[in-house]
């Protein structure tokens, strides 16, 4: 039977994002270098004394050291006020070099207070380079000595911040590749910033653990042609380019990397006059007339052409729509090209004036329907009455019949006892609107033996199926928790997530604990216990993890990103059943095998935390804000 398989677009710098730190290992020891010493190039650095310590404010450079792996370490003090400052390694020269910097400014865990990108050519392009592998949150520290150890190896970078124990953020891909030049740190003169106590190791021995996954974007619009950089006063760029009188035009050979993005800095011949404009052009060959849709994304305004006609026009510079506004570049925008027969000319028009000049673009079948459904798939029924923010169903395989969880509108005082769980038969009909009532904003849910467990806000609710009774509850106390799903393990253990804090609980008759919390389940959302392995989807950090019951040993299975993953199931056929709440429903294989079998999200429709029930091979989703269920059939030879 004939396949629709959706590969997962993953770079290498995302599919790495996550790794869990090791120790590390350097073998040459570590040499202090004071800002006073004759090694260094100051640019337009200068020494002070600042807390106390010898320091310096500005930048400043060791241009007689070849830093290809190692350890960059340096304290800095920073007094909150809006800079850039950072580490500049593997640097040819001031305009091309990798960068690591920090956004003092920005409030506490602000997701881009950490920042990596490459520089070419002069451009710092931060636009390009952002989320998982570039970017993290953190909390800046002010008027202190902070301490910031920057660790590299190959393609591959850690950095820790403040925190020596855990990194804060891991980049898996870096993007001017593996080579060497002098290092230094960079920052304003005027005493915003002041660095001390800087020292370097260089050495291969780092240990970064296993190679990350390197799997292959969807088919993109990759090879392009680059034209020279134009000054914007040159162009009317709501006309075709190629029809204006610019003179003879240059044009160079520009390939995209693993992510699709073609990054403009790599392939100009040096630092560019900005703002500039620069046309970029390829050729889409169709077999036949047909309609597709083109996604792309741009920094920092575009236009974009086919066959000489004008289809958008779009301006996504830093600030320009509000004063948070980042600019940042990504799959976001889409138009529909209506393909001729034969050769059919693209052609973007694309400006920079700040923080990255680039694009990325990918083709897409344009369906007829809004709901996607793999082959084999079909919709078989739908409840859209008496449901008030269903977010978790669960099969009973003894009754035959589904529990949904209804979490019911927090009032004014936070979540009062207004939950309720609603019996679905696997016909759709609905058995008992309001079977059980009185729950504190009920979410995941669990069957096992004749009891019934819901998650609640403060605890675990277990409900006698025999009667539809509250028998008991288990209070989790943790402040700040988001208690989320549940699975039962061996010996009746319950295992509960909480996505906010990235950790797991263990739940008995004697007691409640933290069981598991760190980095690898940042997140952790959809529990599944098979054997002695407890499987948990992490929208966090992406994977689906695979934790030991008895040891807590913890393994990542397969990447999702960059979907999330919420509810999740086995489907009895040697994969899982994975949902993302953006609206789609995955199987994945521990291969790595991805397949999409639903996708809701150009009906903007949520699919949550799902109930699978295996006879019929039938999947029932919440759609939470939706107030729906939605019952859809798999086809069990798709497995095969």
């Amino acid at each position: 039977m004939r396949r629709i398989q959706y590969l997962i677009c993953l770079s290498a710098a995302i599919a790495a994002a996550f790794l869990v730190a090791v120790p590390t290992a350097v073998g040459e020891e570590q040499t202090p270098i004071t800002f006073e010493s004759e090694d260094w190039t100051l640019g337009n650095g200068r020494l002070v004394q600042h807390l106390g310590e010898n320091a310096l404010a500005g930048s400043a450079f060791l241009k007689n050291v070849e830093f290809t792996d190692g350890v960059i370490e340096v304290d800095m003090a920073m007094d909150g006020r809006r800079c850039f400052p950072g580490i500049l390694f593997r640097a040819e020269n001031e305009n091309d070099a990798e960068t690591f910097y920090v956004r003092p400014h920005r409030p506490r865990n602000y997701s881009h207070a950490l920042q990596y990108a490459p520089r070419f050519n002069g451009l710092t392009g931060w636009q390009l380079y952002s989320g998982a592998g570039f970017t993290a949150g953190a909390d800046i520290p002010l008027d202190r000595w902070v301490h910031v150890k920057l660790e590299v190896k190959g393609t591959r970078a850690r950095i820790y911040f403040d925190d020596m124990e855990t990194p804060a953020l891991i980049v898996g891909d870096l993007k001017r590749g593996i080579g060497s030049g002098f290092i230094g740190v960079i920052g304003p003169p005027d005493g915003r910033v002041h660095f001390s106590n800087f020292r370097y190791s260089t050495g291969d021995t780092l240990d970064f653990g296993p190679q990350p996954i390197r799997a292959q974007p969807p088919a993109g619009l990759t090879t392009w042609q680059l034209s020279q950089p134009f000054a914007p006063s040159r162009i009317n760029r709501d006309l075709l380019p190629l029809a204006q009188d610019l003179g003879e035009f240059e044009w160079r050979k520009a390939s995209a990397d693993s992510t699709g993005l073609i990054d403009v800095g790599r392939f100009l011949e040096g630092p560019p006059q900005l703002p500039g404009i620069i046309l970029a052009r390829t050729t889409i060959i169709s077999e036949a007339a047909v309609r597709q849709k083109l996604l792309f994304g741009y920094s920092d305004e575009i236009s974009i052409f086919l066959n000489g006609e004008l289809l958008f026009r779009g301006d996504s510079t830093f600030r320009v729509r509000d004063s948070e506004f980042m600019g940042i570049v990504g799959l976001n925008d889409a138009v529909i090209l209506d393909l001729k027969e034969g050769a059919n000319d693209v052609l973007f028009v694309l400006t920079e004036s700040f923080g990255g000049w680039g694009f990325l673009a990918r083709l897409e079948t344009l369906r007829s329907e809004p709901v996607f459904l793999a082959d084999g798939v079909t919709k078989a029924w739908e409840i859209t009455e008496g449901l008030v923010m269903p977010e978790s169903a669960v099969w009973d395989p003894k009754r035959r019949q589904f529990y949904v969880s209804n979490i019911s509108p927090a009032g004014p005082e936070g979540y009062g006892e207004t939950g309720f769980i609603t019996r679905v038969s696997a016909a759709g009909e609905v058995l008992d609107g309001k079977w059980v009532t009185g729950l504190r904003g009920p979410t995941g849910v669990a069957v096992s033996g004749d009891r019934l467990f819901v998650v609640e806000r403060t605890g675990v609710a277990e409900i006698d199926l025999g009667t539809g009774v509250i028998a008991e509850r288990h209070l989790i106390d943790a402040e700040g928790a988001f208690l989320n799903d549940i699975a039962v393990g061996p010996d009746g253990i319950l295992f509960v997530s909480d996505s906010r804090m990235g950790a797991i609980y263990r739940v008995t008759t004697a007691e409640t604990v933290l069981w598991l919390k760190n980095e690898t389940i940042a997140g952790a959302n959809g529990l599944l216990v098979q054997g002695n392995n407890l499987y948990t989807t992490t929208f966090g950090s992406g994977y689906l993890v695979s934790i030991n019951v008895k040891t807590a040993e913890v393994e990542t299975i397969v990447d999702l990103r960059p979907f999330g993953g919420d509810g999740l199931t086995a489907d009895g056929k040697g994969a899982f059943l994975v949902s993302d709440f953006n609206g789609l429903l995955l199987r994945v294989t521990e291969q790595s095998d991805r397949e999409v079998l639903v996708d809701t999200r150009d009906v903007g429709i949520s699919l949550t935390d799902f109930g699978f029930a295996p006879g019929p091979d039938l999947v029932l989703i919440p759609t939470l804000r939706g107030n729906t269920l939605m019952a859809f059939q798999l086809d069990p030879k798709d497995a095969d």
